[in-house]
């Protein structure tokens, strides 16, 4: 939870999400949002951004949730897997990143070609082809966790 004066006021044109995380502070009055966000605070007591609670990404100002994105990439021919994640970025705040695991390499077009109808203001997104499958934690779902600490520690695998 964070609060003070630069909190903002809510969620353009959606009242029900402003109700959902916006609030005033009991005891003080003061504007206060729940973020989503998860934190570490080290002995100093600075504070470190984790990952999102849900799988909201936000880039460049702008709230995208990626599972449309993902139902229509795995749609198309030829693509096994999908899972769209956000991976800090220093100017957009994250950054789109669409993991694929395909049957061919002919597959990679198709994907292209979803993306690229993304709205303008999204189109800082990156594809990462896999070999195999995406990894699993252990209750079989796609690891998005894993598969950020790997985006975010070999940034030459997130360009195609």
């Amino acid at each position: 939870v964070v609060e003070g004066p630069n909190v903002m006021e809510g969620y353009w044109n959606d009242e029900e999400g402003t109700n959902k995380v916006f609030t005033e502070n009991s005891l003080n009055g003061i504007r206060r949002v729940k973020t989503g966000d998860l934190f570490r605070i080290d002995q100093e007591g600075f504070l470190y951004f984790c990952r999102r609670k849900s799988r909201m990404i936000k880039t460049r100002g702008y709230r995208f949730f990626p599972q449309e994105l993902e139902r229509q990439i795995a749609e198309k021919e030829g693509v096994i897997e999908c899972r769209v994640i956000g991976i800090p970025h220093r100017i957009y705040g994250e950054q789109i990143c669409i993991c694929v695991y395909l049957k061919n390499r002919e597959a990679l077009e198709a994907v292209k070609e979803k993306a690229d109808y993304l709205p303008e203001y999204l189109h800082n997104y990156r594809i990462w082809v896999w070999d195999e499958p995406l990894p699993r934690n252990k209750n079989g779902k796609i690891d998005d966790m894993r598969i950020r600490r790997m985006a975010e520690n070999d940034t030459s695998i997130l360009g195609v």
